[in-house]
């Protein structure tokens, strides 16, 4: 009879582990702690010579590879994304001034004290160039749980230039954006007309081809805060990638002081 009452509660104990495990498994981890994260995508990018291509006077034609994916459990909406490309210059720095260093240790220091992401090389001077190329990503509403989204740009960069750097910029919500901003769009604009890099703004509706300044304006703090209130889970991933160019493509010496 006591063996019988002991089986009884090992059996029921086994019940309870099982059915408590089963609560961790499909309720905490599949379904409650994922919802607790933030938006995030996969970001992959890479940009090649077109093969049969060889660089010309023009420049070099490339093709650049963009991928996103949702490796999360919960379906990702995108907004207005963006991606550049933007020329750098990369000169020896002179003999004479390598040993003592005195130029790279500055160049040190402000790379480590400014805001953003810089660095310094003791043999050579980098320096940022003009943008290249500009232009939106994907124009998906939304990306499902283990989907993705591709796409395959040709972009010719002029000869002369070393290396260049591409960004990408996608922000992403949790849920669908109905009613945010009361029907103004998210876009995007370029701080200068010529050079300028990408920035967020925020439109009229009907502002498809804006016909004044006034049909858009710079996303400020106040505009991040009601994004932020609609949807607390909000995310903005980037991708910042310098890449190498071919020797072929050549090597041009700015003149007159000419931005390269």
């Amino acid at each position: 009879m006591r063996s019988e009452v002991l089986h009884e509660w090992i059996r029921s104990g086994g019940i309870l582990i099982a059915a408590a495990w089963g609560v961790y498994t499909f309720v905490w981890k599949d379904i409650l702690v994922p919802s607790w994260q933030p938006a995030h995508l996969n970001l992959e990018a890479s940009l090649t010579p077109v093969s049969d291509r060889p660089a010309t006077a023009e420049g070099l034609e490339m093709t650049l590879d963009l991928k996103g994916s949702n490796s999360s459990s919960r379906r990702v909406y995108l907004l207005s994304n963006v991606w550049s490309l933007s020329s750098i210059t990369r000169e020896s720095r002179p003999a004479a001034t390598v040993p003592g260093s005195t130029g790279f240790q500055q160049e040190s220091v402000l790379a480590l004290q400014r805001v953003g992401l810089q660095h310094a090389e003791r043999g050579v001077i980098s320096l940022p160039g003009r943008l290249l190329a500009v232009g939106r990503l994907f124009d998906d509403e939304f990306i499902d749980p283990g989907g993705s989204v591709s796409r395959t740009i040709l972009v010719r960069i002029p000869r002369g230039y070393a290396a260049a750097e591409l960004r990408v910029i996608m922000p992403l919500l949790t849920r669908r954006p109905e009613g945010l901003f009361r029907g103004q769009r998210i876009t995007w604009g370029l701080q200068e007309p010529d050079d300028g890099m990408p920035m967020l703004q925020l439109c009229s509706a009907s502002a498809d081809q804006p016909r004044s300044p006034f049909d858009c304006k710079a996303f400020d703090e106040t505009d991040d805060q009601i994004l932020q209130r609609f949807d607390p889970k909000k995310s903005t991933i980037t991708l910042f990638k310098q890449i190498g160019l071919p020797l072929s493509s050549g090597q041009r010496v700015p003149q007159n002081g000419a931005k390269p």
